[in-house]
């Protein structure tokens, strides 16, 4: 009767060793936020009408507005608010769910790349057995 023969190994010693840093809910929260902070930089805008760089133009265009447009009240602010403009887009939506998707895509292949290092951490973790034998004989 044959027995069996199994070998020894640490199962996954890679994520022991090795951690990927900084990791995806990093890179997640830092994509998102840089996102929103676009958002708010674009927000921050005066209306081109307002500057005095467009002021020829807007001028030049105030006689149309009599002749082509109904009688326009001011609004509120006059900085550009572009959350109202994308607020139902589905890349707006969906943003954050589409940079997970994205990243937790490409870290389960960079931990799946990281597999290929367990023949030489299990190499490596043995050394460091017998070194710590060898010290502990001594």
């Amino acid at each position: 009767m044959k027995v069996p023969i199994y070998k020894k190994v640490v199962p996954n010693i890679e994520k022991y060793w090795l951690r990927m840093e900084p990791d995806q809910e990093d890179y997640i929260e830092i994509l998102v936020r840089t996102f929103n902070s676009g958002l708010e930089k674009i927000k921050n805008f005066e209306r081109w009408s307002k500057h005095n760089e467009f002021t020829i133009y807007a001028d030049a265009l105030e006689d149309w507005d009599d002749i082509v447009g109904d009688s326009w009240d001011e609004p509120d602010s006059l900085n550009l608010e572009p959350r109202t403009w994308i607020q139902d887009d589905p890349y707006h939506v969906k943003q954050k769910e589409m940079v997970q998707e994205i990243i937790n895509d490409a870290f389960s292949k960079m931990k799946f790349f990281l597999t290929r290092f367990q023949p030489i951490l299990e190499i490596y973790w043995r050394n460091k057995l017998i070194d710590l034998k060898i010290l502990m004989d001594e």
